[in-house]
């Protein structure tokens, strides 16, 4: 059967009730008809605003904030070091408790430590740390954050060391993914 005119849609025209996003007809909401999504996506609950609550939270690490002071060590200027080549590096892969101990007897002897870490978020809302990188000037070690995801509550005793100066690879989420997943 063909199309008639007066069954061609044409832009800007309003959906009929069934459309995806259309408001119910009992709805106190205004249609706008250049978002057509907007009722379904703001009627979402992750899109819905949150209520404020009345009570101030404090900074989980506030007292540590509050009380540090960079040492001498970490402001002054130091010549910079060329890396090592991999030949010269070691590698190891933390999948066990016991390879996880070694690397924090290792890490807490270290001056600096490079960091990053790996997410998956790939078509998943539950996001996680899946792999974690730390660097010293010898070793490298790949952590295996899904095999010991308990166990990881042993590098705060490094990570929060004001005496360590930890270097993040693009940091502006890491350092958050670190404190909510372990």
């Amino acid at each position: 059967m063909k199309a008639g005119k007066s069954d061609v849609k044409k832009l800007g025209d309003r959906p009929s009730a069934g459309d995806v996003g259309v408001p119910p007809a009992d709805s106190d909401e205004e249609y706008d008809k250049y978002d057509i999504f907007g009722y379904v996506n703001n009627t979402q609950p992750s899109k819905k605003k949150k209520k404020k609550s009345s009570v101030v939270q404090q900074h989980p690490f506030h007292h540590q904030i509050q009380q540090f002071q960079a040492g001498g060590d970490l402001l002054k200027f130091v010549e910079p070091q060329p890396p090592k080549t991999l030949d010269e590096t070691t590698y190891i892969y933390v999948d066990t408790i016991d390879k996880l101990n070694n690397m924090m007897d290792h890490l807490k002897e270290q001056q600096e430590l490079a960091v990053d870490c790996e997410r998956h978020s790939y078509r998943s809302y539950q996001v996680f740390t899946c792999l974690l990188q730390i660097s010293t000037r010898s070793n490298d070690y790949l952590v295996d954050t899904l095999v010991l995801r308990e166990e990881l509550h042993v590098l705060n005793t490094v990570f929060a060391n004001p005496k360590t100066l930890k270097v993040f690879h693009a940091g502006t989420s890491d350092i958050e993914w670190l404190y909510n997943d372990f």
